[in-house]
């Protein structure tokens, strides 16, 4: 096996370190760059909030296919004209623990967090309001007793909070609590809000007086709920207490739910829901000119100093290989450097990609169900029944995206295209009858 040189295995770790499929892209200095993508559903999110300071809009679309990475630039975007607010649900209490309740507390600790950090002090009164409609002393709202137990327990220093930093250790020590505890359907729906949602619109009311200016909250990581009920909940059931707080709200919204069949309720509650699709693929190699349609992979690498470990051509392999999910395109990538590392090579090579191809492939082979390929050659074949499939759409398994006339499609991820074609081949009879016992002769003859 040949030994990759120092400079080499240098730069293929540097390069591993930065094709981070778990990160949004431009959050820290190493990590990948935005590439623009300048596609309609942004530029919508962007003229409501320039027309409305208390919008409230919401962005859905396949895990991995940049949302996050559009809310932070957003966030950068508006930072002149709002005070931005940005809260990474996974990062605080766990999208498996998201529910109304949960997200005014969680929300409330960002918001005083953000206080703290402009120096402006929290008035007095503020801080004991909250304190006390937050930890249910108010017998005016008094939380369900689950997730008061949560907020009180083992909290240190029950003592009412006097400053704003006082305030935020107390909601973080809260939060805590609320991040390693799992809160059932029925407890989260039984939880009395009124409390803590008037301690966050209280807030945020004097926040934007202090700042002189309105406030953008930026709620990442909604998309990842993964029981429609709770997401229902959020989304339309109790989704007042998000439209009646005195700012813009920007959230991510579980792409199952944009073709639920309360898809409806959803955007009469909101003022908008936008869809953003996966980037366009390159069309099938048959030469060795690298199309139009590759660039945004191709810049993403470059920005990145992956243009001399992958060739145009593997690079628009790839890119096809991602159905256009960013985050699926950078994971093939990483796992190819990997492979590349393993292997003491200094470039990727083609059986790298070949290898990787299968790894993922047959990931997909070990979820999926003879039911799954039925429902999944249906709906491609006759592009109905996007609800019966909609736990499909969510593990990206089928994709939904616009064809190049615009009109909106769903077809099968590209690594999964031939796992439905060989259920095709086994589904199908062969040609004419099968013999029959008379026909082959004397039992036992060849």
């Amino acid at each position: 096996m040949p030994a990759t040189d120092v400079d080499a295995g240098t730069r293929l770790r540097a390069l591993l370190r930065r094709l981070n499929p778990n990160r949004p892209a431009s959050v820290t200095d190493d990590a990948l760059p935005r590439v623009d993508r300048g596609v309609d559903a942004l530029r919508s999110v962007a003229t409501y909030l320039r027309a409305d300071p208390n919008a409230k809009l919401l962005i859905a679309g396949h895990i991995g296919v940049g949302k996050s990475t559009e809310l932070v630039h957003l966030g950068r975007q508006f930072e002149n004209e709002f005070e931005v607010v940005y809260h990474s649900v996974s990062g605080e209490i766990g999208a498996h623990n998201a529910s109304v309740p949960t997200l005014l507390i969680s929300l409330l600790h960002q918001v005083v967090r953000r206080w703290n950090a402009t120096s402006i002090p929290i008035p007095s009164g503020l801080v004991a309001s909250a304190y006390e409609l937050v930890s249910g002393k108010d017998t005016r709202s008094a939380i369900a007793e689950a997730v008061k137990a949560a907020l009180m327990t083992g909290v240190p220093g029950r003592e009412p909070p006097l400053t704003g930093a006082g305030l935020e250790d107390y909601l973080a020590k809260a939060v805590h609590q609320i991040s390693l505890r799992y809160f059932d359907l029925a407890q989260r729906r039984s939880a009395d809000v009124v409390g803590i949602a008037a301690a966050l619109e209280n807030t945020l009311k004097e926040l934007a007086n202090a700042v002189g200016r309105p406030l953008l909250l930026l709620i990442d990581d909604l998309d990842k709920i993964a029981e429609d009920d709770a997401a229902l909940d959020i989304f339309v059931d109790r989704a007042m207490a998000w439209i009646k707080l005195p700012c813009a709200v920007v959230a991510t919204l579980p792409i199952n739910l944009y073709f639920h069949e309360r898809a409806r309720e959803i955007e009469q509650i909101w003022n908008s829901v936008e869809l953003l699709d996966p980037l366009a693929m390159p069309p099938q190699e048959d030469a060795d000119a690298i199309p139009p349609s590759a660039s945004f992979y191709l810049t993403l690498l470059k920005n990145v100093g992956g243009e001399t470990v992958f060739s145009g051509r593997q690079t628009s392999r790839l890119a096809r290989d991602s159905g256009g999910v960013i985050r699926d395109f950078v994971h093939l990538c990483a796992s190819c450097v990997h492979s590349v590392l393993d292997t003491g090579e200094e470039h990727v090579r083609d059986w790298h990609i070949k290898a990787v191809e299968a790894q993922r492939t047959e990931k997909y082979q070990s979820r999926l169900l003879d039911e799954d390929y039925e429902r999944l050659d249906s709906i491609i074949r006759t592009q109905r029944g996007a609800r019966t499939g909609a736990q499909l759409i969510r593990d990206g398994v089928l994709l939904s995206r616009r064809d190049e006339q615009g009109k909106r499609v769903l077809c099968v991820h590209p690594l999964v295209a031939l796992l439905v074609e060989d259920y095709r081949r086994r589904r199908t009879p062969p040609a004419g009858p099968l013999p029959s016992v008379a026909d082959r002769g004397p039992q036992g003859s060849r």
